[in-house]
């Protein structure tokens, strides 16, 4: 887990969470939230709970909701309850619309999941394939033995803005992994892991002035073995 954001959340049990995230407006387990009927699954808040106008306003997500700011927990106090699970006898129709999210990952198919390297472009000897060696989930794309690499061209970045490039590499005894990304209008910025075992990699930039666009990459030199990358991301900061 990395570019995570945990906000509005209520915790009634111990939890850890990675190094990688930021956090806030939350709720944990050593404060009661003042729920009306938990032992019921009543969640809804009562209305002196700590939970309420304790949010932070999620584009998208929080946006309509009642008081001075968004009740922290899956409840607006005051506003309008919701049933979890389908009604069957009468469902609902719902209207598809597309929502951008703040702190989205930027890359496509950034797990390597799918078992193919598309929307991911090969490139130099055009080798590289998704092998079972993951970080997390069940893949990992293996670049190499020969110089080898993948690459993606972002969309829909913001200008004049600050993101950070992550990605976990390992490599065989010998070799070396470089993640990097350029065409954004600034510097070009990557560095280089020969680590033997998954180690995350993170690379800051900024898009110039009229940028919405970058492409990130994973390059192997030449040699006699393989390097792999796995959990990649391209998050704003």
């Amino acid at each position: 887990m990395y570019g995570d954001r945990i906000f509005n959340n209520i915790f009634t049990t111990a939890f850890t969470l990675p190094g990688t995230h930021i956090e806030g407006n939350n709720i944990t387990s050593e404060t009661n939230p003042l729920f009306v009927n938990p032992t019921a699954y009543d969640f809804r808040l009562q209305s002196t709970s700590p939970a309420i106008n304790a949010g932070v306003v999620i584009s998208g997500i929080t946006n309509d909701y009642v008081g001075a700011a968004p009740d922290i927990g899956a409840y607006e106090f005051g506003g309008t309850d919701w049933t979890a699970g389908h009604d069957f006898s009468s469902p609902p129709d719902p209207v598809f619309e597309s929502v951008s999210l703040p702190y989205v990952n930027n890359v496509r198919q950034s797990d390597f999941e799918k078992g193919i390297i598309s929307p991911w472009a090969a490139t130099y000897s055009d080798t590289a394939a998704s092998v079972s060696v993951p970080r997390s989930g069940s893949k990992s794309v293996r670049l190499g033995p020969g110089e080898d690499g993948i690459e993606q061209v972002l969309t829909g970045l913001s200008p004049n803005t600050s993101y950070m490039c992550t990605a976990w590499v390992k490599a065989d005894i010998g070799e070396r992994i470089q993640i990097g990304v350029n065409g954004f209008e600034g510097t070009d910025a990557s560095a280089t892991s020969d680590s033997t075992s998954w180690t995350m990699v993170n690379i800051p930039f900024t898009t110039g002035a009229g940028a919405t666009r970058a492409t990130v990459y994973a390059y192997k030199n030449p040699g006699a073995a393989y390097v792999y990358v796995d959990d990649f991301g391209v998050v704003e900061q």
